[in-house]
Formats: C-alpha cells, structure tokens, sequence
C-alpha cells in the first residue's frame, strides 16, 4: 500500500472503508483485524447474544462476515472479472451465467480447497489410519499423523475456520454425504432430511451450557450433539463437572474406569488419539440400530441402577482396570443381578448382538464391501477391546 494505496486484495474487508482511512499503517490494522475476527466489531446484537444466550457468538459473527466478504471481493476483482470476461467476450447473452458458476467455483475452493487437499494428504499417506477414526472427525478439516506405540491414531482436527461457516448451511458433511449414498448407506432424500437438522444442532451445541443444563438435567437426557437423538445423562455430577470441562479430573476422582488420568487429560494437549477399530465398531452398531429401526425394532436402552453397574463393569474391562471392574461386579451383585445377566449383556455388545439369525443375513447382505471391512474390524474390537482381551 506504500507503493500503490492499494492492498493486493482487500480480504475479508470492506474496500471502502479501508479506502477510508487516511493512514496506511491504520489500514493495514484494518485488513488484519478484519482477516482474523474482528471481535472489537461485533453487532450490539451479537454482543447481547454472547453475553446472555450464546458465549463463543463473536467468532461465529466475525468468521461469517469474513467469509462472505471475501467471496465478494473476489466476485468484485478486477483480475477475477477481467479473466471470465476473455472467456465470454462474444459469447451470446446465454453464456453470461458463466461468471457466475466461475465466482461460485472459485469461492468453492476457498471452503472446500484445503479440506480436499487434506483429504488427499490422509488417503495417500495414511489411508488405513484414516478408516480407524471416527465419523465425525473424518467429516472436518483434519490431518492424520499415523499411530502411537499402542496402535491409535494420532490427528489434528479443526483446521481452519471454512467448516465452521458450512456448518450454519448443514454443508460441511458433503464428501461424507456423497459417500453414504454411493454405498447406499443413506438415499439423496435422507441427506436432503438431515441438512436442517445440522443447522438446529450447530445453533444448538453453541448455546450457554447453562441454559441447556435448566432443562436437560431434570429431563435427564441430552440433546448435544444431535437434538433428534436425545442422550440419557446417566450421571447428573458427571454432566456438571463436564459443563465446566472436568469430566476427566470427575472420572480420577470418583474412580470411575477409563484412562489414566495423565494419558486421557495430558496426553492429549497437542495431538488427538482415536482407539484402533473404535471407529468401525461404532459404524456398525449405528448402522445395526438404523437397520432395525426399518424392520420397526425398538432400540431403546434399559435404566436403572443395576444397569448403570454392569454398564462400568464392562467399561472397566475394556481398560483392563481389575479394581474398578471388581467394585462395580460387586454393586450389580448386591442389587439382584445374576452371573447369567452379565454374560447376556456382554453377548448384546457384538457387533450383530441383539438379533436374531434371520435379522444378522439381512442386515449382512445390505452391507457394502467397506461395510464388510469394517464389521471384521468392529468383530476384533469387540473380542479384544471390549472384552478385555478375555
């Protein structure tokens, strides 16, 4: 700007309000400030909804606003324009649309640029890392790093601020989506359903925890992530503590069985870690409830103490924490379960547990080729993990 006035491009800011401004250093300010999240100009609006209804509003304000004005000041481009004007210079008025599907193209890459390069990075790199982790994590941004001494995957997540802009249009599954219908997990109208419901759970999982917490405490059920697939909160404390994010130092504490504290807290200051198998033991159990859900089975969960009991045992044997393991054997015990019960239990927990035999060959035969891939996956999973390697 010292040498011409103008900046090379004017990012995420408004060109005439940075024209604006006499100074070259303060325009400058202007165009960072604006680029990362102008939290010094958020809406009076935006400024009562973070402070009452919605705490982290300011960076969904500003990185809406960012984004848009960058797609328009490339729309606005002189360099942009005069490029799709040579392509259409002499075209019939017909061909006119082709600025616009060339901007929209463009502005496609800035959402969806890196994100595909970073799939491409996963799929040469580390494709068979890339099927142990989770559904929800392979849907964002994220680059996977191979694996740790003990088998799990080792990932950053949440790169970049594009997919938290697609999340408010239901848009930031897209690639998952195209996927799931072209194994014919899910049909175009299915997808089609679930778009609007990504935007109630975006507005949803934003809100003031505490808000939420007044009326899903004595529902005792939550509604995060998706609202139309309520969660029984099974430990009102636990939910407490997880509002405030101490749900690991809770779990150290009451001696409840999972990781050790250091690996499931430290552990993961600076890389994420998913369970080898995991992934596609959870696909599969998705996959088995939506399946009976069609032939009109009820896949409901069972309440009460004694559940909740054998519920920890099996977890402490998935950590392998005999303590643990014996403490909650023992609770279930004292309230009336049976040795019986807990070998029934256990069984329900395979991967095609719960049915019978006429609903597993249908069930397997709707899978596709992957699908197959992962129920053996999810099947040692089950028979190592689960079990405690018992």
């Amino acid at each position: 700007m010292k040498k011409t006035g103008k900046p090379k491009n004017y990012g995420a800011s408004v060109p005439q309000e940075v024209q604006g401004i006499a100074d070259v250093r303060d325009r400058a300010y202007k165009l960072s400030n604006d680029l990362m999240g102008a939290y010094d100009d958020v809406t009076p609006f935006g400024q009562e909804l973070r402070e009452r209804w919605y705490p982290f509003w300011s960076f969904q304000e500003t990185n809406l606003r960012a984004y848009y004005q960058a797609i328009r000041n490339m729309a606005n481009s002189e360099t942009v324009t005069s490029k799709v004007g040579k392509k259409i210079i002499g075209a019939a008025a017909r061909k006119a649309p082709f600025m616009v599907l060339r901007v929209a193209g463009r502005g496609t890459v800035i959402f969806y640029g890196f994100k595909a390069a970073t799939l491409v990075f996963n799929w040469l790199f580390f494709d068979d890392e890339e099927e142990d982790l989770p559904e929800y994590v392979r849907s964002q941004t994220h680059i996977t790093l191979g694996r740790d001494k003990n088998g799990n995957v080792r990932y950053f997540s949440r790169i970049g601020t594009s997919t938290d802009v697609l999340e408010w249009f239901g848009a930031d599954q897209v690639d998952v989506d195209i996927l799931d219908v072209l194994h014919n997990r899910k049909t175009p109208a299915e997808v089609a359903k679930e778009w609007p419901l990504r935007i109630v759970n975006k507005v949803y999982s934003g809100m003031n925890p505490f808000i939420k917490g007044t009326f899903e405490v004595p529902l005792g059920q939550s509604l995060f992530p998706k609202v139309e697939q309520p969660r029984k909160i099974r430990d009102r404390w636990r939910y407490l503590f997880q509002t405030y994010g101490f749900e690991k130092e809770y779990d150290a504490l009451s001696g409840k069985p999972g990781r050790p504290y250091l690996e499931s807290r430290v552990g993961q200051l600076a890389l994420y870690k998913a369970e080898p198998g995991a992934s596609a033991y959870y696909f599969i159990i998705e996959q088995k409830y939506k399946y009976l859900r069609k032939l009109g089975k009820p896949t409901g969960y069972s309440e009460g103490g004694r559940v909740d009991a054998l519920r920890n045992f099996k977890r402490a044997l998935k950590y392998k924490d005999e303590v643990a393991a014996e403490r909650y054997l023992g609770e279930y015990i004292a309230m009336g379960g049976r040795p019986a019960g807990v070998k029934q239990s256990l069984l329900r927990m395979a991967p095609l547990g719960g049915m019978t035999k006429a609903e597993r060959a249908g069930f397997y035969d709707s899978l596709s080729a992957d699908d197959l891939e992962r129920l053996e996956k999810a099947t040692n999973y089950y028979e190592t993990t689960l079990l405690g390697n018992q």
